[in-house]
């Protein structure tokens, strides 16, 4: 019976750590879809480092700018269904990268 809870209870904790993870990589997921959809709007590059909510947060101050870089290296599209699927890709790339 010792063991059976404490095999629960590892398993309890790894899927609520697994579940933080998530959580993480799908704020960065809506993140970058934000970002992306700025870009394709045409906001300016430099009026989205103005607004960067995370510039108290050193380390997701880092992660926000290198985001909008990223984001502003790849062209902007006229056509909707583009700009849709650019703006999926992007938030697909970044809850990709977070979650390996």
């Amino acid at each position: 019976m010792k063991y059976l809870i404490l095999a629960f209870l590892l398993v309890s904790v790894s899927v609520n750590a697994e579940s933080s993870k998530i959580k993480t990589c799908k704020s960065l997921e809506n993140l970058a879809i934000a970002i992306m959809k700025a870009r394709q709007a045409d906001i300016s590059m430099s009026k989205l480092y103005e607004i960067n909510l995370a510039k108290n947060n050193p380390l997701m101050d880092k992660v926000v700018k290198q985001m909008i870089i990223d984001a502003y290296k790849m062209p902007s599209f006229t056509d909707p269904q583009i700009k849709e699927k650019m703006i999926k890709d992007y938030g697909n790339t970044a809850f990709l990268q977070c979650i390996e």
